[in-house]
């Protein structure tokens, strides 16, 4: 496949903002196309990104320099009817509200739209009113009926999706994220720059994510606070967001601050995962996440919580990791406890290959010809 392939990923634009295991997922994906051979854009409203390293050389990155959605808009328009590229690839529900627009005025239906949908869009949509959520379900389906397919990253991400808005389950296909690539293992093996990552030193239970409500770090918080009246151990998360004084402010009533580590956003997070003494998931909901599979790929002990959508996908129901229910400080504790006093499992590469880059590229390639095929 010869044509030009094309990744939306809007969210790359917005400053300041910390960028989430999706974006990094896209760029994966961008990257292993390129590198199958075929010519890739990634396409974003502005390219400062703490991921631009990430990105390889020979995808082709298309900074569409906006602002604001109406210039991008009108720039992407530009962009499809200049280079005509074969799909668009837009990675959620928004960017696919904004692609088919675009097409529209670019007036290219032979361009294709495949909707990459990261999450799960009904515990996404709790947090808003319900008036909210009716107005979103009406807007958000009619769009992503007029895109030539839709992927969702996980089965209960797909289930959500048909059941939330109503879609064809023929329109919905499952693709896992393009995870962990031969990169993952090469720069888990630098040297940590934080402090208490050395091998003599107490074990380090790890969180990893966005300081947001959703990934739920209070309960890991309190869990931890509870781990430490049995046993020394350390807390490190790696993330930042709008939860940070909040999160501090616990870490004190609970007198652990002194074993709390939060540093902020790191740009490479994999020595610290790869060295954990346990990584723990303890977010609300998910889609995919992508922090998960890659410390099941690096062999680190796994605590998650059971959450909607793919810790239990990922780690088969609990065969790799312990899943404890979302929300509960005390069965997150026990979990780690028991975590903390047993050896390191060794996971096949088996189980962690269906994340691999090459392999869902691949996936994607057939979706490509498969639609193009049926136009």
């Amino acid at each position: 496949m010869r044509d030009r392939i094309a990744i939306l990923i809007p969210r790359l634009a917005i400053p300041g903002m910390q960028l989430g295991g999706a974006e990094r997922v896209a760029i994966r994906l961008a990257n292993g196309l390129a590198a199958s051979g075929v010519p890739t854009d990634l396409v974003v409203f502005s390219s400062k990104s703490l991921l631009q390293d990430e990105i390889s050389q020979l995808v082709n990155l298309v900074d569409l320099n906006a602002t604001n959605w109406l210039v991008a808009l009108l720039k992407l328009k530009n962009y499809i009817c200049r280079k005509t590229p074969l799909v668009i690839l837009a990675q959620d529900n928004r960017a696919a509200i904004f692609t088919v627009l675009a097409r529209k005025l670019a007036k290219q239906p032979a361009t294709k739209i495949i909707v990459t949908i990261h999450a799960t869009l009904s515990q996404r949509w709790n947090e808003i009113s319900i008036l909210r959520r009716s107005l979103k379900r009406k807007i958000v389906r009619p769009f992503l009926l007029q895109t030539d397919a839709i992927v969702a990253v996980s089965k209960g991400a797909a289930e959500d999706l048909v059941s939330l808005l109503r879609l064809p389950q023929d329109h919905v296909r499952i693709i896992y994220n393009p995870v962990i690539s031969e990169d993952l293992f090469v720069r888990a093996k630098e040297k940590p720059a934080l402090p208490w990552f050395d091998t003599n030193d107490p074990p380090v239970v790890l969180g990893v994510g966005r300081l947001v409500w959703e990934k739920d770090f209070e309960t890991l918080l309190k869990a931890f606070a509870l781990v430490r009246k049995k046993r020394v151990a350390r807390l490190v998360i790696l993330g930042e967001g709008g939860l940070r004084e909040p999160l501090q402010r616990l870490a004190k009533e609970l007198s652990i601050q002194q074993d709390v580590l939060m540093p902020g956003v790191v740009k490479n997070p994999f020595p610290y995962i790869a060295r954990a003494a346990v990584f723990v998931l303890s977010s609300v909901w998910e889609g995919l996440p992508t922090v998960l599979i890659e410390a099941l790929a690096l062999g680190t002990p796994i605590v998650s919580t059971d959450c909607p959508s793919g810790p239990a996908e990922i780690l088969e129901n609990g065969k790799w990791g312990r899943l404890v229910p979302p929300r509960d400080p005390q069965a997150m504790a026990e979990a780690i406890l028991q975590t903390l006093e047993e050896p390191r499992k060794l996971i096949p590469p088996e189980v962690w290959k269906r994340f691999a880059v090459e392999e869902n590229v691949k996936l994607y390639l057939a979706l490509i010809s498969n639609i193009v095929r049926k136009a």
